[in-house]
């Protein structure tokens, strides 16, 4: 699950992810050029769909799970791969 919450808040353009940075140059051409309903429009719109994405997956991640599900631990070498990706990220 946390994986996948990592994942969204990526795609969906949160700092310090790459896609932040181009939707940071995309805003800032906006309103440098004066293009201010450009700009605007643009904001609303990465408003509404990150929104639309993090309600979503929240019903995904936070919901209740159907009856009869049985959940698997996690095995050791997941573990590990987060820890191998988090530690070789930094």
């Amino acid at each position: 699950g946390l994986a996948l919450l990592a994942g969204i808040f990526s795609l969906i353009g949160f700092p310090p992810g790459s896609i932040f940075i181009s939707e940071i140059y995309l805003v800032s051409a906006a309103f440098i050029g004066v293009n201010y309903v450009i700009g605007a429009l643009l904001l609303g719109l990465l408003a509404v769909i990150g929104g639309a994405l993090l309600y979503h997956f929240g019903k995904v991640l936070f919901g209740k799970p159907p009856e009869k599900t049985v959940s698997p631990s996690e095995p050791f070498g997941g573990w590990l791969a987060y820890g191998f990706l988090l530690f070789s990220s930094c």
